[in-house]
């Protein structure tokens, strides 16, 4: 059985924050492609599998999840991904702005692999985005000029 190809899915509705993770995957070379969605039940209908119009959806192997998000929230876009037998391999790192304990406990119970703060500064988001990348075992290149 061969391993997939990562392909990471952020799910993330603040557009700034999809422009400066771009920014960071792109400046440190995430050997990953990067697809956006914008909110919770999007993120749903992507990871339920492909359409001719995006077959990279059946491709997906890693999510970055944001928790507040509209029309469905993180922790259930979590809930139900996790009800799925056929996506369990996909892996998942909650980013989002909150530090509630009851959100860490929440979305650790349903089986993450890391709770990370969005950070405010590029610098810190440059050193997120290596702690996914380590956590997730993805190569990066050299950092981009």
């Amino acid at each position: 059985m061969s391993v997939a190809a990562p392909r990471i899915l952020l799910v993330e509705d603040d557009p700034d924050d999809v422009l400066f993770m771009r920014r960071a995957f792109a400046q440190l070379n995430v050997s990953a492609p990067l697809d956006v969605v914008e909110d919770g039940a999007r993120a749903i209908a992507w990871l339920e599998g492909p359409t001719p119009a995006e077959p990279a959806r059946a491709d997906t192997t890693h999510v970055l999840l944001d928790l507040k998000l509209p029309l469905v929230p993180g922790i259930e876009v979590l809930r139900w991904l996790r009800s799925r037998p056929d996506r369990a391999d996909v892996r998942v790192i909650v980013l989002t702005s909150s530090n509630d304990a009851r959100d860490i406990d929440a979305a650790t119970a349903l089986g993450i692999d890391a709770f990370l703060v969005k950070p405010i500064a590029f610098g810190d988001l440059l050193t997120c985005v290596r702690a996914v990348a380590s956590t997730w075992g993805l190569p990066i290149g050299e950092p981009a000029g």
